[in-house]
């Protein structure tokens, strides 16, 4: 008969979150690092803002014709005081409330980044969490497409730096979109519906709406085209039979500009126009990326021009940028094998006979104050099982302070127990913060 404990006295967890081991947790760390060092060299700063905000602060990146489709991802609950709160969805809303407020002052543009967790309320699904963690920049102050083409830039290098294969941005600008629809006079529903296709990348679907609108064959033909509007800078000629209004017209313009400076970035080969890209946030104003791999079926880099977001806050000022999902990042890294960490060196583990407790704790603490990591013994386990947990905790170092060696302490290297020594403590300890000062262990291995 099972002793297992039934299922519903296992511990659970709440859908769309997950645990972080400390070997997952050493990588995701070791990539946040990676990628706030790349975002320093192009001038970025970090910033911290709390993981949840006034309800009615995030609601202002909301469109207002779609609240209740807000208020459905966000995690809301309120304080004592009956205020209602919320746990930030993305940071760029955040941001742009710091940056309207404490950094009223200073100097513009602003180049902020970050790494932080996020939640939505949505549902979970492969490479979609609840809570996941984002890194990214926000580039404000510059209406310029200098400011775009930056960002632009710095998402490809980033992702080519990691060693990244396959992986392609894809440019595109709201406003092109919008004013190709907006020309044709469809109405506020047909414009919208086919957006919404657009955005899901539902070509059948945007194919059946389009044949069924009451257009001319010629505008039809041409909207029916939209979606194949992908590709090199020979896409923009194609575009232009599309840019029928001055909307239209200034956002190719823009986004041929943005192009032609992505190009003197010299990140060409990764960056692709797609001419059919809506992005499903409503404080896009511009130009909008999206960065994804060909092995990895969901998006790795979202991002774009949010020009009015800032206002909504009360200081008007333009921006731009992007996020990274620092999971899915991991993953694609991982999935084609181009990051991995080499194991951690484990700790140097001390045990003791109970005549010497005092003496090994000292010399534990010596060697910590030194910045050597350092396990002890606390739970009085006999040789054999203190040998075992060595081996699985993958021990640098086992030093043991016997009752019948006093003021010595034997040193094992776990790997060679033929090759133990005994030693003076306090030369052993010297010896160790010696080697750490060096860069190799106590064995003479490299660190």
């Amino acid at each position: 008969m099972s002793t297992e404990a039934p299922s519903f006295n296992r511990p659970r967890m709440p859908r769309g979150v997950r645990d972080l081991l400390p070997g997952e947790l050493r990588e995701l760390k070791a990539l946040e690092e990676r990628l706030l060092e790349v975002f320093s060299l192009w001038g970025y700063q970090p910033v911290r803002t709390p993981s949840y905000e006034f309800e009615e602060a995030l609601l202002r990146a909301a469109p207002q014709d779609d609240l209740s489709g807000w208020h459905q991802r966000l995690f809301r609950f309120s304080d004592r005081e009956g205020n209602g709160l919320a746990l930030r969805p993305d940071m760029t809303t955040p941001i742009a409330r710091l940056v309207a407020g404490r950094l009223r002052r200073a100097p513009l543009p602003l180049r902020l980044c970050y790494a932080e967790n996020v939640f939505r309320y949505e549902e979970p699904q492969a490479g979609r969490s609840r809570e996941f963690r984002q890194a990214g920049v926000e580039l404000i102050g510059s209406p310029y497409p200098e400011a775009d083409a930056e960002v632009v830039a710095l998402a490809s290098r980033l992702l080519e730096g990691l060693g990244l294969r396959n992986f392609r941005l894809e440019i595109g600008h709201v406003g092109f979109v919008q004013g190709v629809l907006e020309g044709l006079g469809l109405g506020p529903e047909m414009e919208r519906l086919l957006r919404r296709t657009l955005q899901l990348r539902d070509y059948v679907a945007y194919q059946r709406l389009v044949t069924s609108a009451p257009l001319p064959d010629g505008l039809r033909e041409g909207l029916l085209r939209l979606p194949s509007l992908r590709g090199g800078g020979e896409v923009l000629d194609r575009a232009r039979e599309l840019a029928r209004t001055p909307q239209a017209q200034a956002a190719l313009a823009n986004l041929e500009e943005i192009w032609q400076l992505s190009r003197a970035h010299g990140v060409g080969a990764h960056v692709k126009l797609d001419l059919a890209l809506v992005r499903d946030v409503s404080y896009y104003t511009g130009m909008v990326l999206e960065g994804l791999v060909e092995d990895v079926g969901y998006l790795l880099v979202t991002g774009g021009r949010y020009d009015d977001l800032v206002a909504r806050f009360g200081r008007p000022l333009p921006a731009t940028g992007f996020a990274v999902g620092l999971e899915r990042l991991l993953l694609a890294l991982e999935r084609q094998g181009v990051w991995g960490l080499p194991p951690a060196a484990g700790p140097l583990f001390i045990t003791f006979d109970p005549a010497r407790r005092e003496e090994a704790l000292a010399a534990a603490a010596r060697l910590r104050e030194g910045g050597c990591p350092v396990e002890v013994e606390v739970s009085r386990r006999d040789e054999v099982a203190q040998r075992g947990y060595a081996r699985q905790r993958r021990v640098r170092l086992w030093a043991r302070f016997l009752e019948g060696e006093r003021g010595m302490v034997r040193v094992e290297p776990l790997d060679d127990e033929a090759g133990s020594r005994v030693k003076p403590v306090a030369e052993w300890v010297a010896e160790v913060l010696r080697a750490r000062e060096e860069g190799v262990t106590a064995g003479g291995r490299a660190r």
